[in-house]
C-alpha cells in the first residue's frame, strides 16, 4: 500500500511524483504524462482538483 511520499511510474510512461494516501494521489504533486505534459498541484483521492 503507498502512503506517504513516493513515485509511480506506471508501464504507459506517466510519472507521478509526491504524495499518496490508500494507493491513490492525493496530496502535492506531479503527474507527467509520457509527452512531456505536465500537471502540477493538488490530488485528492486520485483526481487532480488544481493548485
Amino acid at each position: 500500500m503507498l502512503n506517504g511520499q513516493g513515485i509511480l511510474v506506471r508501464p504507459n510512461g506517466v510519472k507521478y511524483v509526491g504524495q499518496f494516501n490508500d494507493n491513490k494521489l492525493h496530496g502535492k504533486g506531479t503527474l507527467t504524462s509520457p509527452h512531456g505534459k505536465k500537471m502540477v498541484g493538488n490530488f485528492k483521492f486520485g483526481e487532480f482538483v488544481g493548485k
